[in-house]
Order: structure tokens, then C-alpha cells, then sequence
């Protein structure tokens, strides 16, 4: 085994002592340059970092539609119609709420998925830990997630209780750890979803209107390309 493969198959997981882990984890796969993010402190970086460069902001305008058309876009808004040399549809999960004039594109849904926090000391916990679809991260204030669920059920935003009793049962399973700890918060998000594999990061054919979405659960973790892949290609032409 060489430190430049991305993953390394460990027999036997000695990173944890039990009853730390779950007996039964007798194997894993543990990627080293695994790393955590926090969505929220992203959309707040983000944000300072829109205003530093003089971008304005206009939250809270409903976007109805959008008409492609060679050199331009126009989008319809609650206050009005804008024309720009060139628009990105990335609304996640809500993308086909917005009308795309005059073509086809791959329809968006939600898909939710609840999750639990939990106050740890800070270290405790150090890779992230993954089974099937159960997966717990710590953040460096020792804020710790566990979840997940995934529910094709529209927008709603009721709190499952039997899911998340569910999810609660999987993770102490994973971490006993949790075992002796109340989850201080619960919450929900919605990945979007599209029919067919995603993404959709593509321009729409003869247009300068680019779709952005469709990334189901890596969405923060393909960001950076995405963004990359539809700015370098706005500013190219």
C-alpha cells in the first residue's frame, strides 16, 4: 500500500478501540484526504465574497421563468423582466419550478433526508463513518451528524419521528458512542434529484442559459467543478 492511493483497505479498523465503534466493524475503507464542510459556513462565505466583488444580491424575488434565446436570457421575476448576456439555472431540488421557454430539460425533484446533531467533545470522533446509508461527521467544534434518510415524499417538511428513531437506532448501532447522548437539533434538507444520472451541468442547446443542478447528495463536494466548468465556459465566450 502507497500513501498516493486515494483509499486504503484496512483488514482489521484499528482507529477506534471498541466499545468506541461496533464490534462488528471489522473492515473498512479509510480515505485520508476525506474532509469536512459546513454548508452553512459556505453560503455565508459565499455571500461576503459576492458583496466584496460589487455582485448584487436580490434575495427574496421569485423567478417564474426564463426565455433563452441566442445572445441572451430573459428571466421573469416577480419584479420584472431582465435581460442578461447569459443566466445559470442552479435552484437545486426547486429547478423545474422555474419555466425554461421553448425547450425540454431534465425535470428536478426533491428528494428529503433527515438528520441529527449531537454535542460531543470536540476530537472525538475523527473520520467520518460511513455503512450503506448511514454515515456520522464531526465538525471541529465537536458538533457531531449523524444520519440519513432518503424519502421521495414532495416538499414536505414535517419531522418524521419514526425516522428519525430510525436513524438514531442505525448510528448508536454504528457509534455506541452516542448511546449515553441526546441529539440536540433535528433537521431535513432536499437533494435535487433528476431522472436521469446526474448531474445537469450543461448549457442549453443554442443558448447562452446554463443548468446547474441535479447533484443529489454532492452537491458542496462538486461545487468548486461546477462552478469552474460553467464560469470558464461563460467567460470563454
Amino acid at each position: 500500500m502507497t500513501r498516493a492511493k486515494a483509499s486504503v483497505r484496512l483488514l482489521v479498523l484499528l482507529m477506534y478501540w471498541p466499545p468506541v465503534l461496533d464490534a462488528s466493524s471489522a473492515g473498512a475503507y479509510f480515505y485520508p484526504e476525506d474532509a469536512v464542510v459546513d454548508p452553512r459556513q459556505i453560503m455565508r462565505a459565499l455571500r461576503v465574497a459576492s458583496l466584496g466583488r460589487a455582485i448584487e444580491l436580490r434575495e427574496g424575488v421569485p423567478v417564474m421563468g426564463m426565455r433563452p434565446m441566442t445572445r441572451a436570457v430573459e428571466v421573469l421575476t416577480k419584479d420584472g423582466i431582465f435581460v442578461t448576456g447569459s443566466a445559470v439555472l442552479a435552484a437545486g431540488a426547486w429547478s423545474s419550478l422555474v419555466g425554461i421557454m421553448g425547450y425540454c430539460v431534465p425535470r428536478a425533484f426533491p428528494v428529503r433526508g433527515h438528520l441529527m446533531g449531537f454535542h460531543l467533545d470536540a476530537g472525538s470522533l475523527g473520520p467520518i463513518l460511513r455503512r450503506e446509508h448511514t454515515y456520522i461527521l464531526q465538525r471541529s467544534g465537536g458538533f457531531t451528524i449523524a444520519g440519513t434518510s432518503s424519502e421521495r415524499c414532495g416538499f414536505d417538511r414535517a419531522l418524521s419521528p419514526a425516522v428519525l428513531c430510525d436513524i438514531r437506532a442505525r448510528t448508536s448501532n454504528l457509534l455506541p458512542l452516542l448511546v449515553g447522548h441526546e441529539p440536540c437539533e433535528s433537521w431535513l434538507g432536499f437533494r435535487p434529484a433528476i431522472e436521469s444520472e446526474g448531474p445537469a451541468v450543461e448549457a442549453v442547446r443554442g443558448s447562452p442559459l446554463w443548468l446547474a443542478y441535479g447533484h443529489y447528495r454532492n452537491g458542496i463536494l462538486l461545487a468548486p467543478a461546477t462552478a469552474g466548468r460553467v464560469a470558464g465556459s461563460i467567460t470563454a465566450n
